[in-house]
């Protein structure tokens, strides 16, 4: 079974289920593990590279949201299939390793891959289960600075710092992603900063304490801003969101490693 993955969530899951035979075509932005670098690219999921695509021959095509409809048209028509795979939340995961593991006849990786994640997401829980929400640290997620993009209630990114004991000041607002105005940050005072952004343009600790008002901030007065954490924990729903529940634990709890 021939496959073509336009999300690097996904590329990850087939890498970490051992399913990388079958994986014949991947994004530009694919680069985890080091070995999917090394696959055909078919460009990016806004721009899929229709003629490549076709040329790979694959029986399915994965993504995690709707290919462009003249994309789709073209594809089924020539007997590929589309699947699409939510991931949305951090509870995504799991179906998804299911549902991969189910399609390629893996299913027993993927029961031992499910049950690993799902040990340690356990093991960090169980440490503050007892720690009222109120008094876990509130921390504010930059996913992007122009215009500053924060996740809301129903982004993976809000799971994942729940999930590691903390408390995302925008987690109540409606929606997935959003953008806010630097003065409502202010007004919030988060108590640590994650700056989660990829590129070389990710704002530095200077950038952020020369924005209007920011100086106010409590995680700013104190230095609690984390951007050196691999954004790649934050910005994709593969298997290694718990990595990035782990490390952002340990970081958030006192712990520099």
């Amino acid at each position: 079974m021939r496959v073509i993955s336009l999300a690097p969530s996904l590329t990850e899951i087939l890498f970490a289920l051992g399913l990388e035979k079958n994986l014949v075509g991947v994004t530009e932005y694919c680069d985890y593990p080091p070995q999917a670098q090394e696959k055909p690219g078919v460009g990016s999921f806004m721009q899929p590279n229709l003629e490549r695509i076709l040329e790979l021959q694959p029986h399915i095509l994965l993504t995690v949201n709707p290919v462009p409809s003249s994309v789709a048209f073209v594809l089924e028509q020539s007997g590929i299939q589309i699947l699409q795979l939510a991931q949305s939340r951090l509870q995504d995961l799991f179906p998804a390793i299911q549902r991969l593991g189910e399609l390629f006849n893996a299913t027993g990786s993927a029961q031992n891959l499910s049950q690993d994640l799902e040990r340690r997401l356990d093991s960090v829980r169980r440490i503050y289960a007892d720690i009222p929400l109120g008094k876990r640290p509130r921390v504010f997620v930059e996913i992007w600075h122009n215009p500053l993009t924060v996740p809301g209630r129903d982004s993976f990114i809000t799971d994942l710092v729940l999930a590691a004991g903390a408390v995302s000041v925008t987690g109540q607002m409606p929606g997935d992603y959003l953008t806010l105005s630097q003065d409502a940050v202010v007004a919030m005072d988060p108590e640590w900063i994650i700056v989660a952004e990829m590129g070389e343009s990710k704002p530095t600790l200077d950038a952020l304490r020369s924005r209007l008002g920011w100086q106010e901030i409590h995680a700013v007065r104190e230095g609690n801003i984390l951007s050196d954490l691999d954004p790649s924990f934050f910005l994709r729903p593969g298997p290694r969101l718990v990595e990035g529940v782990e490390t952002l634990y340990r970081r958030l709890h006192g712990e520099a490693s």
